[in-house]
């Protein structure tokens, strides 16, 4: 603090900086996002607040960050919580949760405060306030830690010492650095911006696209660019160029390290999750040729594992549509759906009774019969198996084998 009084008295520039800095910084191009689970429909209220589902996460950002948390894998989240909860929706969906921009066009002080009042509003499940899975109050950071985990993070960071090496560097790094605020006030705002435009262009790398038989397609300059017209992830578009997967949107993508590059290379290996799929209707009818599941999943925001499940028939449809593997056959215009059996493989019928063992119901499954008594589907199960005898006032047996539950049960609305 004394540094900044003495900075403000001896330096007339100094607040000019200061506000030129803010001005060309400060933009509205922030919003305020709210994620929903799908899985709760129905009419939330918290003070001004109302959403048609559950709302379980408030962010704030610019850009794609609304969508940044349904591209985190398991081992790179911050908020493990949350990732489980995003994972759990696709998998019993088929689809990505809802998310919502509820006010955009905003300055960066202005969605940390509403970020900040979402939050304390509809409250945090941490805390036992709410359902949101949001570790902090929102803003710039935590606000709200304990006693307990500050003087633990003050401990961890206590007796630690930089090299004389690392010293050196640091020094070395700082020597002739031109901060961006003294840049501007010398040479200007528009200076300032054509530098950093000029360093994202020179910057930017040369980019290959092949087929999946390794032909020679287009060149493209820098990833931004083909993520926009692709509709798809810079991150994934990165991990793909370094290897960590081998296509990306049905093309394979490679560097272009010099001007001799091959017009041909080796071929994608065939794999069901990069193999060609055809699109149809719940009649039968032919739309769409993609070029990977993948593909499908990127653009049609959903998950990979539905796709998948359709394709190899264990479940009669995924986002209302029929999927078939295409075998490089002729394309027809019309399939038979009739034919088409889903697996209940996983799902075990249940009989629901009373305590004087009177048939109450049946269920096609222990989740169904879960949703419509209110019991716990592992209390159901134990009951099923023989380890409980009953479950809140009622018993419940699995359907005999010889019985066929799918011609006497009716999945319930």
């Amino acid at each position: 603090m004394e540094r900044k009084v003495l900075i403000e008295k001896y330096n007339p520039n100094y607040i000019k900086r200061k506000v030129l800095i803010e001005k060309f910084i400060e933009r509205n191009i922030f919003y305020v996002y709210v994620y929903l689970d799908t899985r709760k429909p129905g009419k939330y209220i918290y003070g001004d607040y109302s959403f048609d589902y559950e709302p379980f996460y408030v962010g704030k950002g610019t850009g794609d960050r609304s969508k940044s948390h349904l591209w985190e894998t398991a081992g790179r989240n911050t908020n493990q919580y949350k990732f489980n909860k995003i994972q759990k929706i696709k998998k019993e969906t088929g689809k990505n949760p809802i998310v919502i921009l509820v006010k955009e066009n905003l300055f960066e002080k202005e969605s940390y405060e509403l970020e900040i009042k979402y939050i304390t509003t509809v409250g945090r499940y941490d805390l036992k306030k709410g359902p949101l899975t949001n570790h902090s109050d929102g803003g710039d950071g935590p606000k709200n830690l304990s006693q307990e985990t500050r003087d633990k993070m003050s401990t961890s960071r206590m007796g630690k010492k930089h090299s004389e090496e690392t010293k050196d560097k640091i020094s070395n790094g700082n020597k002739h650095r031109k901060p961006k605020e003294e840049y501007i006030v010398k040479y200007g705002i528009e200076a300032y911006k054509s530098l950093i435009l000029t360093k994202d262009e020179v910057n930017k790398k040369y980019i290959l696209q092949y087929s999946l038989d390794g032909e020679f397609l287009k060149e493209h300059k820098g990833i931004d660019k083909i993520a926009k017209e692709l509709e798809i992830n810079c991150t994934a578009m990165c991990a793909c160029l370094k290897g960590k997967c081998p296509t990306i949107a049905g093309y394979m993508w490679k560097y272009k390290e010099n001007d001799n590059f091959p017009l041909k290379i080796e071929p994608v290996k065939t794999d069901k999750t990069y193999a060609p799929v055809l699109q149809y209707s719940t009649e039968g009818e032919f739309i769409k040729k993609w070029d990977s599941i993948t593909q499908v999943s990127n653009i049609l925001e959903c998950s990979r594992a539905a796709i998948i499940y359709a394709c190899q028939g264990k479940s009669k449809t995924s986002l209302k549509y029929v999927w078939r593997y295409y075998d490089g056959n002729e394309i027809k215009d019309n399939i038979d759906v009739s034919v088409i059996e889903y697996v209940f493989s996983k799902k075990k019928p249940v009989i629901q009774f009373d305590l004087e063992m009177k048939e109450l119901n049946r269920f096609v499954s222990i989740k169904e019969a879960s949703k419509h008594t209110s019991v716990v589907e592992t209390s159901i199960k134990r009951v099923s198996e023989g380890f409980s005898k009953s479950a809140k006032g009622f018993i419940f047996k699995y359907v005999k084998d010889e019985i066929n539950p799918l011609l006497q049960i009716k999945e319930l609305g």
